[in-house]
């Protein structure tokens, strides 16, 4: 792969709902499409989030406010969580008239450890640790948290 890109960017905390494997291939594929000091932001979900969670099933009209479907449906969320692995999994299923689906969703709570050791595998750096991808100050009781990431310079 090409060194082309200066830049790249993963929001909505999707680098958490990967597993440590395809977090693994996509900091390498980062790395590889990245320039020597090309930087990397993204957002996690945080350890601290984990404690939001339970396992529990809900079910409703139009779960999540309509999220899901424009026609109106029935809503089951079903979550299961694993601690030792701050590791959740949310599986929904929505009903409309004419269709039935599920959605798999696993996130995983990480931590800021964690992911400098996952970014250093991959050779890239932290350059900044920040609350979310605005840049407001890291707080580490908050939810989520962004990093900026660099590649290192090869000489």
């Amino acid at each position: 792969m090409d060194q082309d890109f200066d830049a790249a960017i993963l929001i909505y905390e999707d680098y958490c709902a990967l597993s440590p494997g395809q977090r693994a291939n996509l900091l390498g594929r980062i790395t590889a499409s990245l320039k020597n000091g090309g930087h990397f932001l993204f957002d996690v979900t945080a350890s601290p989030r984990f404690s939001d969670f339970s396992d529990a099933i809900v079910e409703t009209k139009n779960l999540m406010g309509g999220f899901w479907s424009a026609a109106p449906y029935h809503g089951r969320l079903e979550t299961w969580t694993y601690p030792d692995l701050r590791l959740v999994l949310e599986k929904y299923t929505i009903i409309t008239r004419s269709d039935a689906r599920e959605y798999y969703n696993w996130p995983q709570c990480l931590s800021w450890e964690q992911v400098t050791q996952e970014l250093s595998e991959a050779g890239l750096a932290v350059s900044g640790l920040f609350n979310d991808v605005t840049g407001s100050p890291y707080d580490p009781r908050s939810t989520i948290f962004a990093v900026l990431a660099h590649k290192h310079v090869e000489k």
